[in-house]
């Protein structure tokens, strides 16, 4: 959550108030966390979509890409 937190300059406290749904995330800090983790923003605000696989990175990790919202 730290790495997240500096990642973002979202305040941990904070983060840890998403998660555990005591505080909405503003449009602003759902932008940021999309940013980070790769995801669209509407994935978050909604939870939906489909993921496909997309092959490897350099380090040999498998990598994915929402194609579908």
């Amino acid at each position: 959550m730290t790495d997240v937190s500096e990642k973002t300059g979202i305040n941990i406290e904070v983060l840890e108030k998403y998660e555990k749904g005591i505080q909405k995330p503003t449009a602003g800090d759902i932008k940021s966390l999309g940013k980070i983790l790769d995801i669209p923003p509407v994935i978050l605000m909604h939870g939906h979509g489909i993921m496909h696989s997309s092959g490897f990175d350099e380090d040999g990790h498998r990598t994915s890409k929402w194609t579908e919202f």
